[in-house]
């Protein structure tokens, strides 16, 4: 149980319960996202994608420190108050897209980061033989995909 929860009932700050369809179980969709162990993972891995600061200047070594100082603040912003059925589905959705969980993205929301994918071309330098004997120097290039965190311009 959370622990903002007063005698076992959700906190009413946070977002809405939604229903399940399929098996009818009530869960409170942003508890699931904000529990401890979920923002510790999609912190983990925001660390380790050693994303650059965002628009609020938050460097990716003082990330941690920003999250425990101010996790209350964070934890009750309107926003997630005022997520609608709509949103939320946008929000899944955009979670499905970059291939993040919604904790990771709940994390790279609060913190107004997004994740981008960037080709980088490495060149290797090679030599080879050809069918006369005669060596031959070319450049090979390998493309590498790149998972970045980037602020989200205002």
């Amino acid at each position: 149980m959370n622990q903002d929860s007063i005698s076992g009932v959700p906190s009413p700050s946070l977002a809405r319960v939604m229903e399940s369809p399929c098996k009818g179980i009530v869960y409170n969709t942003l508890e699931k996202i904000l529990e401890r162990s979920n923002m510790q993972k999609a912190l983990h891995k925001v660390e380790s994608n050693k994303g650059c600061s965002g628009t609020d200047g938050i460097g990716q070594k003082e990330i941690r420190k920003h999250l425990k100082e101010n996790w209350v603040e964070i934890k009750d912003k309107r926003f997630w108050v005022r997520c609608s059925n709509e949103q939320y589905e946008k929000i899944k959705a955009l979670a499905e897209k970059e291939r993040v969980s919604m904790s990771e993205l709940a994390l790279m929301k609060i913190l107004n980061l997004k994740v981008i994918e960037v080709d980088e071309i490495k060149e290797y330098p090679n030599t080879i033989t050809d069918k006369k004997g005669e060596k031959r120097t070319y450049t090979q290039r390998r493309l590498a995909r790149k998972r970045l965190l980037q602020p989200i311009s205002a």
